[in-house]
């Protein structure tokens, strides 16, 4: 028996997932005409047909993986999986015993198996076609029991014994147990749907593994957040001890639990990518005959109206739809397995008229209006997909790891675009254990005594127990909104205006949608890198630059009140707001295509007076995230041929003239809200001549350009190179002497950019360099070396600066100097 699964049989490893012709759940979309335990009793439909997806995303059926999967036992079929409740009695175990609760005990895949959760007495269901196992917690009654208590995907419920079979750890029917396993530094669930299998049937991706989970190694859990090394009797009965005392003291991340990013992330939150990126990604992964092709838009533009990540949109859609190749997607335009009950007046009773239609209803009708209202569905357990135990998938779907399914191709999609989406947002928790069910009043501002909008628990008139909330409870955290004691975070429901209810609405406005927590009631699990749900629409961006590769061109962003940091866009694109009196902070530049020693330079006004930036590199926050910029002032240096123009939108002003460089744009007292940059050709223009050069260090190679007295701040290698080149100058001649460490003179005549001053390859530093510069326009050359742990004075051109009697050069400035006055020259 070999419950540790190898390389090999990983091979067999298929996420386990159902596309539906209707979903189980989600059968029926008007919760008003629902009581809360209607889609639990319903039965799967007849023409369901059962899947699995490979890790490359590929769709095949649970039917044929099954039966190319090795068993351990050709003489075990189905029926020997099921126990009669008199033979269970028979050779019970007790409730100290290492064992497992097996839900494949039904004759088909059609019945779901219903549990009430433990402390809530809330209904659930599942189906043991999707999850064969769970961990095994003990009888309500060890003599004469009738339940079993049981934790699956994150929720600890109580299961009727005639429903499902207690099976012994060391049980010859026992081969396959779903575990957590690393590898090649990404974290995997497999899952088992049948316990003679001598492989998974589902895989699912969940991201970059962390720290603590070790490489090629097997973890249990049944919760997803706190894992048990190893694929043994020891660890499997270590944990069900924790569980069993509601602790994770011998977990391996007791003190630090994993919540999968995707999974938990909020469906009011905004993916990174744009409509194009996400066309590509799922021209990848699905089939030429794909529904979800092109439908970029559609998902795009349903997030920015209804506030429903289009990412998680296409993780479920996927899911439920075989990559938008089922029946149901091909024949009714139903990605997501949802029945429309004719809410759709050119379709059909299950159907949609197009697959656009059925984004939509599902983004504005099922989510905005249905699962994501947390005052009158039943079906609010939380905006983020979830588990069994908190989440969309609460209600939505039999399958208990439908969510972990879904957040599984949100990582393929992210992987394949390049990894920029995940982990944007910080996620916070409530509630890391599952039997915790405190309920937290969610607040319109950061004051105890401020109004409660709405609360962690399920406030439909359909909900009994209103007094204990959903463990393991997701929140979008917003940046930089942590104030007297509560985090800012984003609103599941739509506020109104008086910001004092939620309303029932499909529409949801990121800007003003937001509400506060307590801190002490949240555990942060996840640090994002720009954690701001706020539409970035007001940029105004795709217009070409009207430039050649080769010209330089300014690219730029703007940090905007209660939106962050706006996407960088490039001249003549707006960066900041129009329209909603959201003022401007900071700003970010990036020149590009530009000569070697070309650079920006100016100050901003601001409430606190004059701020001045003599050189504003790549990585220079320009401004103040406290106060807002009201006038602007910028110059292009060494930048022959252009000159940088600007515009700004002021409040109450609006946009104003183009200014040229080197005046101010702007008026005092009044907000900038928006910026225009541009550079333009102007053949007026001269700049004064910069000098730029590139250092080879020992064990380095060649480091970047540096210019106009920088240098490069090495103290240790030796420098055996240099390339030299001088912008905005014509006709010059430079001469340049050395001496390296073999004591060799050597002297380099016309030298432009692409000589090698020195050497590369042959470990031979140097020891002394003299410079000489003519035909200059009156400039000359002035420089200094690091050389025996000390700087030299400046040295002009001409004269050597080192010797055979020093040490080795570590580092070298050089500069250019007006020796005299230059007209017609501008800074």
């Amino acid at each position: 028996m070999n419950r540790k699964i190898t390389s090999i049989l990983m091979s067999f490893s298929l996420i386990f997932s159902i596309v539906p012709f209707y979903n189980v759940s989600a059968i029926v979309d008007d919760s008003n005409n629902l009581d809360d335990y209607t889609a639990a009793k319903q039965e799967v439909p007849s023409d369901y047909e059962i899947t699995t997806v490979d890790e490359n995303g590929n769709v095949i059926s649970l039917e044929t993986v099954e039966q190319n999967m090795p068993d351990t036992s050709d003489d075990l079929d189905e029926k020997d999986l099921f126990v009669q409740p008199e033979e269970q009695s028979r050779a019970r175990a007790s409730n100290s015993s290492v064992s497992v609760v097996n839900f494949r005990t039904k004759s088909s895949s059609k019945e779901n198996t219903e549990y009430k959760e433990d402390g809530t007495n809330r209904d659930g269901y599942t189906n043991g076609y999707y999850a064969a196992d769970a961990a095994f917690l003990g009888y309500d009654n060890e003599v004469s029991p009738t339940k079993v208590k049981f934790m699956q995907s994150g929720v600890i419920g109580w299961v009727n014994l005639n429903e499902v079979e207690v099976l012994d750890y060391t049980s010859s029917s026992v081969q396959t147990l779903s575990k957590y396993y690393v590898k090649n530094g990404r974290l995997y669930h497999g899952i088992s749907t049948k316990l003679s299998n001598t492989a998974y049937s589902s895989n699912l991706d969940c991201g970059v593994k962390p720290s603590y989970l070790k490489d090629n190694t097997d973890y249990y859990s049944y919760d997803g957040h706190y894992f048990y090394e190893g694929s043994t009797y020891s660890s499997y009965k270590t944990m069900l001890e924790d569980y069993k005392t509601n602790v994770r003291t011998h977990s391996v991340n007791s003190s630090n639990p994993y919540y999968n990013y995707y999974q938990y992330l909020s469906h009011r939150s905004l993916t990174t990518y744009n409509a194009s990126q996400l066309n590509q990604a799922i021209s990848y992964f699905s089939k030429d005959n794909s529904k979800m092709r092109n439908e970029g838009n559609a998902f795009i533009s349903n997030q920015n109206t209804y506030g429903t990540n289009a990412m998680l949109m296409i993780g479920v859609a996927a899911n439920e739809s075989s990559w938008g190749s089922s029946n149901i997607a091909q024949n009714k335009n139903n990605l997501f397995g949802h029945h429309a009950y004719d809410k759709d007046p050119n379709g059909s009773a299950n159907g949609y008229s197009s697959v656009d239609y059925s984004i939509y209803y599902h983004s504005a009708i099922f989510l905005s209006k249905g699962y994501l209202d947390p005052i009158t569905d039943y079906r609010y357990y939380g905006a983020f997909l979830g588990d069994k135990a908190s989440g969309i998938g609460v209600k939505y779907a039999s399958d208990p790891y439908w969510g972990e399914k879904a957040a599984s191709i949100c990582w393929k999609v992210d992987n394949y675009l390049g990894g920029t989406d995940s982990k944007k947002y910080t996620i916070g928790i409530k509630d890391t254990l599952s039997n915790l069910h405190s309920v937290v009043n969610i607040k319109n501002s950061s004051n105890a005594n401020s109004t409660t909008l709405y609360s962690t628990y399920p406030t439909s008139s359909k909900i009994s127990n209103k007094t204990l909330a959903p463990s393991n409870f997701a929140f979008l955290i917003l940046k930089d909104g942590k104030s007297n004691g509560y985090y800012k975070i984003q609103s599941d429901g739509s506020i109104d205006s008086t910001r004092s209810k939620i309303v029932v609405q499909s529409e949801y406005n990121y800007d003003s949608n937001y509400a506060y927590i307590p801190t002490n009631s949240i555990t942060i699990v996840s640090n994002g890198s720009n954690s701001s749900s706020q539409l970035n629409t007001s940029n105004v961006e795709g217009q070409p630059t009207g430039k050649t590769d080769s010209e330089p061109t300014l690219y730029y962003q703007s940090n905007c009140q209660n939106v962050g940091w706006l996407n960088q866009v490039n001249e003549p694109n707006t960066t900041g707001t129009t329209g909603r009196s959201l003022n401007l902070y900071q700003l970010k530049f990036d020149l590009k295509n530009a000569n070697p020693t070309a650079y920006l330079s100016g100050k901003i006004y601001n409430s606190k007076g004059w701020k001045t930036y003599d050189k504003i590199n790549n990585d220079t926050v320009v401004g103040d995230e406290s106060s807002p910029i009201q006038v602007i002032n910028f110059s292009a240096n060494c930048l022959t041929g252009y000159k940088l123009q600007y515009r700004v939108h002021s409040a109450d002003i609006g946009w104003q003239s183009w200014i040229d460089e080197g005046n101010n744009a702007g008026v005092s007292g009044k907000n900038i809200q928006a910026i225009d940059f541009r550079i333009v050709k102007d053949s007026s223009i001269t700049r004064v001549p910069g000098i730029y050069y590139s250092q080879h260090l020992s064990n380095m190679g060649w480091t970047n350009n540096l210019v106009n007295g920088n240098g490069y701040g090495n103290i240790s290698e030796n420098l055996e190179g240099l390339k030299i080149g001088i912008d905005n100058l014509s006709n010059y001649n430079l001469t340049i002497k050395t001496l390296n460490t073999q004591n060799k003179d050597n002297t380099y005549t016309n030298v432009t950019n692409s000589t090698v001053i020195g050497s590369t390859g042959q470990s031979l530093g140097l020891k002394m360099i003299n410079m000489s510069l003519s035909n200059s326009n009156n400039y000359e050359l002035k420089y200094r070396v690091y050389i025996d742990g000390n700087w030299t004075k400046w040295i002009s051109q001409g004269n050597d600066c080192g010797s055979k009697n020093t040490g080795v050069i570590k580092d070298i400035q050089i500069k250019l100097v007006y020796v005299s006055h230059i007209t017609s020259v501008r800074h």
